[in-house]
């Protein structure tokens, strides 16, 4: 895995996990990540999260940027 994608992914992980201090054991993630290798990275997190005890509201946005 590129520094890049690691720096990319770390910063998710840290932005989501920030968010899920606010309600206890419940994250809502509002993401872009919806093309392929996109979405396998989203699912990553979203299992990290929950074998962490955390629950993953997603929030995905499709369409043109």
């Amino acid at each position: 895995m590129s520094t890049l994608k690691k720096t990319t992914l770390t910063l998710a992980l840290a932005g989501v996990t920030l968010a899920s201090t606010a309600h206890a054991n419940e994250v809502e993630v509002l993401h872009w990540w919806t093309s392929g290798g996109e979405a396998r990275a989203a699912n990553v997190l979203k299992e990290l999260m929950e074998a962490e005890g955390y629950g993953w509201q997603d929030f995905a946005v499709t369409g043109r940027r």
